[in-house]
């Protein structure tokens, strides 16, 4: 077979068979020709026309091709026609007309913020969303009688309405539509065939407004003349509460406030903090007595009196108070305790041992330690220092062997007895019966409540009052008010008409039913005296009190103190002790066929004829005012321990 030649380099292809042991040399030739024209190709520094070649620059750098040295008919050409080819390069000119020309010509702007924008159509704008970053459409919508046009980049809006001027009727009947018919308090109408809109007011000139009407307005004199005359006579029940100050006035003539209804007062009040207050009542019933919540402050060196006498009481800015004429005191006698500072102490100023059996006076004058049943309380009562600021003693009642088991009818007290005839100030048994205030200080070690009870021993009635002691061994005031009775007087005499009892020790006999916190029939053990307690609960206990008052009416005023010889003088009517030396007759010269006798005379009167002890030889002539007493033989005497017991129980 025949050799046959590549159609570009014209390499030998030989045959099947044929240059039998040539074939080499024929191969090698062919290789050297390739590599000549490889070689040739690689290193090209002219130029030369490439027909349908492919540039393989894989690996390698093709440089410094220009495109006018490249075939414009490929490269170089109108890019509107040529087909999104990725194996076409264009040239710069191309690209530019190509650019230019879309920019001017394209209908979206999906090239400058990568929104599609519809093609604009007639009445659209396009705008710039701030908000959004991005172009979008706007559109024109034309309303009734408007038309909406564009063209040339010009928007034109016009009006498709060809009748632009209303004519007077349709204005008139436009109006008067409006206007016909009733608004509040006018009446409005229009006439067609004038072109008028008439108004009609409804007014009424009434000076009292005697119609009250709703459907009219008032002229400005009726209104003027209707308010002056109520402005003088409104209901005072009709005013309503302001929220600013108001002044009453007047620039002449008298400003009078009257309260016409039957026994009216008239009440100033105001408020104390958030408090609602009643600072001053004038009671019309009682005839104009003025009742002030808290004191009344008169100015410094003032005075306080009557229509006639305006000066009687003058009061200095000190404090002093002045009366132009001796007073006239309603309670002549302010405290009914006897001895209530507890310094009076005749007899001794402590005694031990008092319990079971000791009923009785034993150290301060005028109180009595009392008991009933078989207690097993024992106390030592004494004269103390311990006192509240102002005092100089208190009664001291200390245990020194503890209640125990208190038995039902169990009862310690302390008490005060008083004459009769010594209360009649209290107006017991009267309507008009007085209240009475007890008050005193207190300390005891066992905390709770503890009662005083008045007892009326002519009438065999009671009342109960109670009080706590809320620290233990710490001084507390206390003040008790007890309502007047109006059942059954005290006797008006030397006797036992009452007992005040300050309850210590009780049994369940005294502290059954229901406390008599007003005046009741008492009927002994059996009725609810006292509130249970024991103030001798634990030894060591102890119960002081002093600053005792007892006085007429509902408040509790300062404690009164009373000289020693005032204490002593109302003491002493109950019991004196001779405290000077011995009393004797001076003759005894007779021997033992004559009697001498000696006479005691008293230095205070004494409520009732005393016991007296203490003596030598006979007594005789013994009454209220003095004792005596006679021997034979030898001196008659009283003693300087020499005792008149008039004490009542």
């Amino acid at each position: 077979m025949a050799s046959t030649y590549t159609t570009n380099l014209t390499l030998e292809k030989p045959g099947i068979g044929e240059q039998d042991g040539d074939w080499g040399a024929t191969l090698n030739s062919n290789f050297d020709t390739i590599d000549t024209a490889v070689d040739a190709k690689a290193s090209k520094t002219g130029s030369e026309t490439l027909t349908n070649k492919t540039i393989d620059v894989d690996n390698n750098t093709v440089s410094n091709i220009e495109v006018d040295n490249l075939k414009s008919g490929v490269l170089d050409t109108d890019l509107s026609s040529v087909s999104g080819s990725d194996d076409t390069l264009a040239s710069a000119k191309s690209i530019k007309s190509y650019v230019d020309t879309q920019i001017a010509t394209e209908d979206t702007l999906t090239e400058l913020n990568d929104t599609s924008i519809s093609s604009p159509a007639a009445g659209h704008l396009i705008i710039y969303d701030n908000t959004a970053s991005h172009w979008e459409n706007a559109t024109l919508t034309a309303g009734s009688n408007v038309s909406i046009t564009n063209g040339d980049g010009a928007i034109t809006i016009a009006s498709t309405d060809t009748n632009t001027q209303l004519s007077q009727e349709q204005v008139e009947d436009y109006v008067g539509g409006m206007l016909d018919g009733d608004e509040t308090f006018i009446s409005v109408s229009y006439d067609d065939t004038d072109g008028n809109i008439d108004f009609t007011v409804p007014v009424k000139d009434e000076d009292a407004m005697g119609s009250d009407s709703a459907t009219h307005l008032a002229t400005q004199q009726s209104i003027k003349a209707y308010v002056d005359g109520k402005v003088g006579t409104v209901p005072a029940d009709d005013i309503s509460t302001g929220d600013a100050a108001v002044t009453l006035a007047t620039s002449a003539g008298n400003i009078t406030i009257d309260a016409q209804g039957n026994d009216t007062d008239i009440i100033l009040k105001g408020t104390d903090g958030s408090a609602d207050t009643t600072f001053l009542t004038i009671d019309g019933s009682a005839a104009g007595e003025a009742t002030f919540n808290a004191g009344i402050v008169i100015a410094d060196a003032g005075n306080i009196g009557s229509a006639s006498d305006k000066d009687a009481i003058a009061i200095a800015s000190t404090g002093i108070v002045t009366f132009a004429e001796q007073p006239s005191l309603p309670y002549a006698v302010k405290n009914y305790i006897y001895n209530g500072d507890t310094s009076l102490c005749q007899r001794a100023t402590s005694v031990t041992g008092i319990g079971n059996g000791d009923s009785g006076y034993h150290v301060q004058d005028r109180w009595q330690f009392y008991e009933t049943g078989a207690p097993n309380a024992v106390v030592t009562m004494s004269r103390s220092t311990d006192v509240p600021n102002g005092f100089q003693y208190s009664m001291k009642l200390l245990t020194t062997t503890n209640s125990g088991t208190v038995a039902s009818g169990d009862l310690i007290y302390l008490a005060q007895i008083f004459e009769g005839q010594d209360l009649y100030a209290w107006k017991k048994g009267t309507s008009d019966a007085l209240p009475v205030t007890l008050s005193f200080w207190v300390k005891a070690s066992q905390t709770g409540t503890y009662t005083v009870r008045f007892l009326d021993a002519d009438n065999n009635r009671h009342i109960s009052k109670t009080y706590a002691i809320s620290s233990a061994d710490t001084w507390e005031y206390k003040s008790l008010t007890y309502s007047g009775d109006t059942t059954g007087a005290f006797a008006r005499d030397a006797a036992t008409s009452l007992y005040i009892q300050w309850g210590l020790v009780a049994g369940t006999d005294w502290t059954s039913g229901t406390l008599a916190t007003s005046w009741a029939s008492s009927s002994g053990a059996t009725a609810n005296a006292f509130e249970p307690c024991d103030a001798f609960d634990d030894d060591d206990d102890e119960f002081l009190i002093t600053g005792i008052q007892l006085q007429l009416g509902n408040t509790a005023t300062a404690f009164q103190y009373e000289t020693y010889a005032e204490n002593f003088a109302r003491c002493a009517r109950y019991y004196e002790k001779r405290i000077s030396g011995i009393m004797y007759s001076a003759n005894n010269a007779g021997g033992s066929s004559y009697y001498d006798y000696v006479q005691w005379q008293f230095k205070v009167r004494k409520n009732k004829i005393p016991a007296c002890t203490g003596h030598t030889g006979t007594q005789q002539q013994i009454n209220e005012d003095s004792a005596g007493v006679y021997n034979s033989g030898a001196y008659p005497q009283w003693s300087a321990t020499s005792v008149a017991d008039a004490e009542i129980s």
